[in-house]
């Protein structure tokens, strides 16, 4: 392809993305873009610079209506297009719980972040295409702009994941005596949170307290904080607790029920692991340390023999 028709392109591009930038600018002079948060997205140079275009263009998401907020059907593909958002906003929003951003980011956001991020590996992919003149390098920078922010996010939440799954047994016997040493639910997640470190599931127990200090229900708390950081363990928990109180039984039983069945499932994981060990560790020596003493051994002999007299 012609380099010019590239650079053209390129122009282009950036030139309805100034145009349309500047002209939301001038219609979201007012809107507050929540400079306060209680944590950040992405503590680094790069996302500083993105940020207000990520604003800009979760202004312009928004402006697509929700079901909940059209009270009559959309003429031609409206539905369709208002029922698409509204699943990319359901699934954004679960994304941004797991990894326990959410008061750091918008559904709206996130989409707007895949965009910008889009728009940039398409530009660099734009710019690389001249120098390398393959279509698949274009694809490569554009669909890792793409993918970036969902990866940053899926990331994050394992690693939240792995964090809460590695502190629930000793929060759960701490809660456990709590209870039965006469404390009610509240004040023993209250001594949770001060007792342990500053780790995922404290912010959990923290965020539940907050909640049903604000009026929540004890109930929709714990469901609300089961999906957050969806693991089968805090699930498996929430729900003996809430079954707990629908059916107005002891809840000291309960959670050492719990508890015991939390230090199985370490115990078997432990194991599990132990056995998986062996194999990886064959692999790394079939990988590295196998050809390098083949190598040390028979180097020798084939210098040797192809020496020349």
């Amino acid at each position: 392809m012609n380099p010019l028709v590239i650079y053209v392109f390129t122009g282009s591009c950036v030139s309805l993305f100034v145009w349309s930038t500047v002209s939301i600018y001038h219609e979201t002079v007012s809107v507050d873009f929540r400079k306060e948060r209680e944590e950040r997205f992405v503590g680094n140079f790069l996302w500083s610079l993105i940020h207000p275009f990520v604003q800009l263009v979760a202004y312009a998401i928004g402006k697509v209506p929700t079901r909940a907020s059209t009270r009559a059907p959309l003429a031609g593909w409206g539905d369709t297009v208002v029922a698409l958002f509204d699943a990319l906003r359901a699934r954004c929003r679960d994304l941004i719980l797991n990894a326990g951003k959410g008061g750091a980011m918008t559904p709206d956001e996130l989409m707007a972040t895949v965009v910008v991020g889009g728009a940039l590996g398409s530009a660099i992919g734009s710019l690389m295409y001249v120098q390398v003149p393959h279509w698949a390098v274009y694809g490569l920078f554009a669909g890792t702009g793409l993918i970036l922010p969902l990866v940053y996010l899926g990331e994050a939440a394992r690693q939240r994941q792995f964090q809460i799954r590695k502190a629930l047994p000793y929060s759960m016997d701490l809660l456990t005596l709590s209870v039965e040493a006469g404390l009610d639910f509240t004040a023993a997640v209250e001594r949770i949170v001060e007792k342990q470190h500053k780790n995922a599931l404290a912010q959990e127990w923290s965020l539940l307290l907050r909640e049903v200090r604000m009026g929540k229900t004890r109930s929709q708390a714990l469901k609300d904080m089961a999906r957050r950081a969806n693991l089968d363990e805090v699930r498996s928990l929430c729900s003996a607790i809430v079954q707990a109180d629908e059916l107005g039984a002891s809840l000291a039983p309960t959670l050492r029920i719990q508890s015991e069945q939390l230090r199985e499932k370490r115990s078997v994981r432990g194991e599990t692991l132990a056995q998986k060990a062996p194999v990886k560790v064959m692999l790394a020596l079939i990988a590295f340390i196998f050809p390098t003493v083949v190598l040390i051994i028979f180097s020798p002999m084939v210098i040797k023999t192809f020496r020349l007299p």
